[in-house]
């Protein structure tokens, strides 16, 4: 499925290329090869603090200087590579004036079949994915359906929702659960009565605590809380079986953070064109 997103994202990318502002303070979190991958589908500005070896603009605060450019229409999108995230997030939202910024992660990871050795490949988007995502229920409805939107730019085929709680399924008014974890299963039933069938093709379930069969069968998996979409991701990427794609902000400009600060600069360029390519051209 990893190939099969290269293949989608390397479509959508547009023929005249975009400019793309990359945060990059430490020129080590990228290579020559990757930096050339990114170079051929868009144009790159990369801002960093030390002039240390590939900035094109060095700034004492790149975070606000890439959403500066950004406003000002310098640039068409921002990839963070190696910067301050909370930096980041807390200049885009004051200057687009926005209250709160979903993320999430879009991964390929492999999948065990029940009863059986064989894998296989699946991709998914994780939301929500940082510890102030999905505080309320209300808020990880709003993300969720986010998530769907901007799936729905690279995919027209049908979604599935995989929502998790702290409860084994079916059970929560038989065990004597704690009263946070029967929460998460009447947020979760809660969900999947929002989502199920509220668009075309999408389809919402409760897996309680079944990750392995959320994992198998789900398009956009949502943790009861971001902390916890946090240590998912962390979990397949320790097991080895984790390829992250980009780990997206579900804004109305393409903003692709990561989840961590090695490399895979190509794919999330790819993936900011591919947004830019549906938003602007």
């Amino acid at each position: 499925m990893y190939d099969e997103w290269c293949q989608i994202l390397n479509a959508a990318i547009p023929d005249r290329k975009p400019t793309i502002g990359v945060g990059l303070n430490d020129p080590s979190k990228v290579t020559e090869e990757d930096l050339a991958q990114a170079r051929s589908v868009a144009k790159l500005i990369i801002v960093g603090t030390n002039n240390a070896g590939h900035e094109d603009v060095v700034s004492e605060c790149p975070e606000l200087k890439l959403v500066q450019m950004l406003k000002e229409g310098e640039i068409q999108g921002i990839v963070k590579v190696h910067c301050g995230g909370v930096k980041l997030r807390n200049a885009y939202m004051e200057t687009f004036d926005l209250p709160h910024v979903n993320r999430g992660c879009l991964v390929s990871f492999h999948a065990k079949k029940p009863n059986s050795d064989d894998r296989s490949e699946r991709t998914a988007m994780i939301f929500p994915l940082s510890p102030e995502g999905g505080a309320t229920r209300t808020d990880r409805l709003t993300g969720i359906r986010e998530a769907i939107d901007e799936l729905g730019i690279f995919t027209k085929g049908s979604i599935h929702v995989g929502l998790l709680s702290l409860c084994r399924l079916g059970t929560s008014k038989d065990w004597s659960y704690d009263a946070e974890s029967r929460r998460s299963d009447e947020d979760a039933t809660w969900l999947k009565k929002q989502l199920d069938g509220a668009g075309a093709g999408v389809t919402a379930y409760n897996y309680g605590l079944e990750l392995e069969t959320a994992l198998q069968r789900s398009d956009i998996i949502s943790p009861f809380r971001g902390g916890y979409g946090g240590l998912l991701y962390r979990t397949l990427a320790f097991l080895g079986t984790a390829r992250e794609i980009a780990s997206p902000s579900f804004t109305s400009f393409p903003y692709v953070d990561g989840t961590n600060n090695l490399g895979n600069l190509a794919m999330r360029v790819k993936y900011a064109a591919g947004l830019n390519s549906s938003f602007y051209i």
